[in-house]
């Protein structure tokens, strides 16, 4: 992974918790606050876990990962990573089971009523 220096918007970025940062775990985060928008960190659990909760703030939702979900509310690197890791853990299952029913002919079509099978 690249040195945070070596970041292509180092010299403009306004994102608090930076993935390349190796102080991250010490650093805070508010849902109010820049997500990193690098390319090749948008798979980064902190990115993950930072883009889950803004966008469960823009639906409006009161939660988020068991958390209350204010603009006051602090959230850690340390705590960021963890959760980002975790969500980066379900979607790896979710894939596998895709891949999974892919390659047993089946899938279930949610948009008909009745299901279907991949001939």
């Amino acid at each position: 992974m690249m040195e945070m220096e070596k970041c292509p918007s180092f010299l403009t970025c306004s994102c608090n918790v930076c993935p390349l940062d190796p102080d991250l775990e010490k650093r805070t985060w508010f849902v109010s606050e820049d997500v990193c928008r690098q390319k090749q960190l948008r798979k980064h659990p902190i990115v993950l876990a930072m883009k889950k909760i803004k966008k469960a703030k823009e639906k409006g939702k009161k939660q988020v990962f068991g958390r209350p979900l204010t603009d006051e509310t602090v959230w850690y690197g340390r705590e960021l990573l963890e959760l980002g890791e975790k969500e980066l853990e379900k979607r790896r299952q979710a894939s596998e089971r895709m891949k999974e029913r892919l390659a047993k002919g089946e899938w279930h079509l949610p948009f008909l009523s009745t299901g279907s099978k991949v001939p």
